[in-house]
């Protein structure tokens, strides 16, 4: 199948026909999948696979290339990851970083363990067994957080209270991030897609779908069949690649635009609200920029005060 092709086409359709099409896609193209999204981070899980996609790796890139020099200049030195997926972001990057301290803040355990085993031995590597809105983010150098915040619905904890759900939101989150690298000038990273489906956005809601069709279908999808595509020669990969495809993009729109708000995976937000929200949680952003191709990740690097990135 060419699946360019196809998504191409579905893409085409007047908006209330993308759902129906992306579902008869799945129907007529039946994938059974045993894992669900960020579930298993073993060498042989579809997370693998996914962070080997050219969306993950130029997101890591860009990641990379904002720690690697604040790292050279200290001697010792202590990063927070929010997030750790299997530790791709990290893999082979400590080898001349000889004294440092790694703190993963994660509720999985086995983000922890994949993370664990990339680290060198000599690199300190402390586990936070919770989620970000139940952790204490202690000091740190650079905290680090990727494609992990839009999995908590609500701006604030005001905005989550007027739709019956508890605890902190996204500032409150955020303005922790600040508050821990404040003490050692340090600098945060914020890693999301540019989309927009917030709490405030009901289940069903026509711009709801339409922003995740957008997201998920346009950009993530459409990138990931470019690489279906060029993996002919490799079976294995190629159903691994269709599987994430068809089972973790096209049924997205559906199955996160029909959720309630307390069971839906997404509240994501699109590039200005995501700088407003910075701005309130007391963030300088010294950098926002899109990591990839197709406009989906964007990355914005920021800190307590205007001073230029350290």
């Amino acid at each position: 199948m060419n699946w360019s092709q196809v998504l191409g086409e579905i893409a085409e359709l007047p908006s209330a026909q993308q759902v129906p099409a992306l579902r008869r896609l799945r129907r007529n193209y039946p994938i059974c999948a045993n894992e669900e999204w960020n579930t298993a981070f073993n060498p042989e899980s579809l997370y693998t696979v996914w962070t080997s996609t050219h969306l993950m790796r130029d997101l890591y890139r860009h990641n990379r290339d904002v720690v690697r020099p604040i790292l050279t200049k200290l001697e010792e030195w202590h990063i927070v990851e929010v997030g750790g997926g299997n530790g791709a972001l990290w893999r082979d990057f400590f080898r001349h970083h000889q004294r440092g301290r790694l703190t993963l803040i994660d509720p999985d355990h086995g983000a922890h363990q994949a993370v664990a085993s990339v680290l060198p031995e000599n690199i300190e590597f402390e586990s936070v067994i919770a989620p970000v809105e139940e952790a204490r983010v202690p000091t740190a150098d650079i905290v680090i957080c990727s494609l992990t915040l839009h999995h908590l619905g609500g701006r604030d904890s005001a905005e989550r209270q007027a739709h019956q759900l508890t605890g902190p939101g996204k500032s409150e989150i955020l303005r922790d991030f600040v508050e821990a690298v404040r003490a050692r000038r340090g600098l945060c990273i914020l890693n999301e897609a540019d989309v927009y489906a917030e709490i405030d956005l009901p289940p069903g809601n026509p711009a709801l779908i339409n922003n995740l069709i957008g997201s998920y279908i346009h950009r993530a999808a459409m990138a990931l069949a470019s690489e279906v595509e060029s993996s002919e020669r490799n079976p294995d990969l190629r159903r691994k690649l269709e599987t994430i495809l068809l089972n973790w993009l096209v049924d997205q729109p559906e199955r996160a635009g029909s959720a309630s708000l307390d069971k839906r995976d997404v509240y994501e937000l699109d590039v200005p609200n995501w700088l407003e929200l910075l701005a309130r949680a007391g963030a300088h952003v010294h950098q926002c920029r899109c990591t990839d191709e197709w406009g989906l990740f964007h990355q914005y690097v920021f800190s307590p005060t205007r001073s230029p990135i350290p």
